[in-house]
């Protein structure tokens, strides 16, 4: 086992979710009426984890990290619901995209290997899911399905960008 990676992995993860915690719950992102606009950052921590990791696992990992969101947050298990099935999802999206000589054992994403396109595509799916669940979740009614799509999307494109600067920046190596 390579307790570097896991503990540089563990040091990510309490910066991601410091930041997802302390400062992005913060940010008012309001201009005027336009209230649509929320950012998360934490559902990377479950974009980057191994591609062959044992699929329990992961969904464990993705409630651990929702529900220390929805604690924070004084949400009750929106955040965590809302992880789970992007964790859950996650492997049909990647092997929707697995490059033609598959992942390695314990290989992670990274920009040299697969790529920004890659990443972009990848992520784009499973955070577009992510968000229409949170925010559907949490409305609990269709009656408001204009406002579910509009903080959908622009909390999509917000969170979009800090995830691929946050890929970008971490997964600068080989």
């Amino acid at each position: 086992m390579n307790y570097k990676l896991i503990r540089r992995n563990i040091i990510i993860a309490l910066l991601v979710l410091s930041i997802q915690v302390l400062v992005l719950s913060r940010v008012d992102l309001t201009f005027g009426d336009f209230r649509y606009i929320h950012l998360y950052l934490y559902p990377y921590l479950i974009l980057t984890l191994p591609f062959k990791v044992n699929r329990y696992l992961l969904l464990i990992f993705a409630f651990i990290i929702g529900i220390t969101v929805d604690i924070f947050f004084g949400t009750y298990g929106i955040h965590a619901a809302s992880l789970v099935l992007f964790g859950f999802l996650r492997p049909f999206v990647y092997r929707v995209f697995e490059p033609k000589e598959g992942y390695q054992k314990g290989e992670t994403p990274s920009v040299s290997k697969n790529g920004i396109s890659w990443f972009f595509s990848v992520s784009s799916i499973l955070l577009l899911a992510f968000c229409l669940f949170l925010f559907s979740v949490e409305a609990f009614s269709f009656i408001y399905l204009s406002e579910i799509l509009l903080q959908s999307i622009f909390s999509f494109l917000g969170s979009m960008i800090l995830v691929v600067l946050i890929f970008i920046l971490f997964n600068t190596k080989t």
